[in-house]
């Protein structure tokens, strides 16, 4: 029987990871371009390193990691640390489909825009 370990585990999907990366950062790159907000490489490639981590936490699809990047950058700016106990509450809810987490976080991030602690 074939056993492989945790560690071998994380070493087969390391290369998928690097590579959603990879296509999250091009991406990323076209939606702050179409709405017309600056970030440098380097800044975004940061925040989009962020973002993946952060959306691991919480989301399960390419898809929603995505979109979940999408609202941070462009509603609250990006990432400057964890988000504040009610926006992990809305992202963490577990009973409801990662669409309506989704709409309901980009909802709460709209309410945060001019408000310390939005991006934080």
């Amino acid at each position: 029987m074939l056993v492989i370990r945790r560690a071998q585990m994380q070493a087969l999907a390391e290369p998928q990871l690097r590579d959603f990366e990879r296509r999250l950062l091009t991406h990323c790159r076209h939606t702050v371009d179409r709405q017309g907000l600056v970030f440098s490489d380097a800044e975004l490639a940061t925040h989009v390193k962020a973002g993946l981590a952060a959306g691991l936490r919480y989301f399960a699809t390419e898809r929603d990691i995505a979109r979940y990047c999408e609202i941070v950058l462009v509603t609250l700016g990006g990432w400057n640390g964890d988000h504040p106990p009610e926006a992990k509450e809305i992202l963490g809810s577990d009973s409801l489909p990662a669409a309506v987490r989704l709409s309901n976080f980009e909802r709460w991030a709209g309410s945060q825009k001019g408000r310390d602690g939005g991006a934080v």
